[in-house]
C-alpha cells in the first residue's frame, strides 16, 4: 500500500508536470492538514485542481484496482544497477573489499544482498559477515534479508543474533519472510516454534495472526 500510493503520486507528477504538481501538492497540504479526510475528497481535489491528471493516470485503477497498474513510473537508478554488478562480481570470486560499497545506502544493500542467490556458501557468508559485519547490523531491513541468506545456508554463527533479532522486532513485514525460511529449512519448523514459543507473547495480534500459522502454532 505505501509502495502504490507514492507511485500513484508520482505517475500523477509524470502526468502533469513537475511544475504544476508541486502547487497542487502543497495545496492539498495547506487545505486539508488536520483533518479527517477521504479517497473521494482526494479525488474531487484532483479533479478541481488538475483536471487533466484523470485521463492521463488512470486514478481508479490505481486506487480501487488490484496490484500495480500497467502504466507504473519506471525508475532507473545507476546506484541500485551498481550494487546489482557488486552483487554478480562478488558471486564470481570478488574480494567483498573490492566492491566499492564505502558510501552505500540502505537501499543499496538491500539491493545487493536481495539479488544474491540462495544458498551461498558458509566461507562466502563468512566473508561477507567478516567485511560487513551483516550480522550485527544496526539496520532491521538489512538484518531481515540477510537472515534469510543465513538461513537457507545454514549459517550458524548468525543464529543467535537471529533468535534475538525475532525475540526483539515483532513487525510482521520483517518477520514473516525470517519464519517462513526457518519453516521451508530441514528441521527448521521444531527451530521455529521454539522461537516463537518465547517471541509471541510480545508480538502484536497482527503479527501472531500471520505466524501462527507459518509454523502451525496450536497454542500452549
Amino acid at each position: 500500500a505505501y509502495e502504490k500510493g507514492a507511485f500513484f503520486l508520482r505517475r500523477i507528477e509524470e502526468a502533469v508536470g513537475r511544475e504544476r504538481f508541486d502547487p497542487f501538492l502543497q495545496a492539498w497540504f495547506d487545505q486539508r492538514a488536520f483533518l479527517p479526510t477521504t479517497t473521494d475528497d482526494f479525488l474531487a481535489f484532483l479533479d478541481a485542481n488538475l483536471p487533466e491528471a484523470r485521463g492521463q493516470a488512470d486514478a481508479l485503477a490505481w486506487i480501487a484496482g488490484p496490484g500495480l497498474p500497467a502504466d507504473l513510473p519506471r525508475v532507473e537508478s545507476a546506484r541500485l544497477a551498481n550494487a546489482e554488478r557488486a552483487a554478480a562480481a562478488f558471486v564470481e570470486g570478488a574480494d567483498p573489499g573490492n566492491l566499492g560499497t564505502a558510501g552505500w545506502s540502505a537501499h543499496e544493500w538491500l539491493r545487493f544482498l536481495r539479488v544474491l542467490p540462495k544458498p551461498l556458501s558458509g566461507e562466502q557468508l563468512a566473508q561477507l559477515d567478516r567485511a560487513f559485519g551483516l550480522t550485527k547490523s544496526g539496520n532491521a531491513e538489512i538484518q531481515t534479508v540477510w537472515f534469510t541468506h543465513t538461513i537457507a545456508s545454514g549459517y550458524t554463527p548468525a543464529n543467535d543474533a537471529l533468535e534475538a533479532f525475532l525475540l526483539r522486532v515483532g513487525r510482521r513485514k520483517l518477520i514473516k519472510p525470517l519464519y517462513e525460511a526457518l519453516v521451508a529449512g530441514p528441521g527448521g519448523r521444531e527451530q521455529a516454534l521454539a522461537i516463537y514459543t518465547k517471541a509471541r507473547p510480545g508480538y502484536h495480534s497482527v503479527s501472531t495472526g500471520t505466524i501462527d500459522a507459518i509454523v502451525g502454532w496450536t497454542g500452549g
